[in-house]
């Protein structure tokens, strides 16, 4: 994730100690550093707050459409991503992410 970069968290985090910044899913994020496995974010909307994120947590909004993402299906029903995934040439293991059909502004995996 490129420094100073504009981003959404991706699922909620708790935080468990006070460097720690707790987030929830869709809230919007500047990244100020990336340190390991960490970002250093500060929260843009709601009450103000910085702190340490998983990097795995957050992603980058000006990544452009989907075709950056191959694994993301905004509008696809579980059904429909369970066919897809079972027929050729998936493999075992093979997973996407979809948009969550019970709960708005949420992913699924599958």
């Amino acid at each position: 994730i490129p420094k100073s970069s504009l981003c959404s968290a991706l699922y909620a985090f708790t935080a468990r100690s006070a460097e720690e910044l707790s987030v929830s899913a869709g809230d919007k994020l500047r990244v100020l550093r990336e340190e390991g496995e960490y970002v250093l974010a500060r929260r843009l909307l709601g009450e103000p707050a910085m702190g340490y994120v998983p990097a795995a947590y957050v992603a980058n909004l000006s990544q452009g459409t989907s075709a950056h993402r191959p694994w993301y299906f905004s509008k696809i029903s579980r059904n429909e991503a369970e066919q897809l995934l079972l027929s050729p040439p998936n493999q075992h293991g093979s997973f996407l992410v979809r948009d969550s059909e019970s709960s708005k502004g949420e992913y699924s995996l599958s």
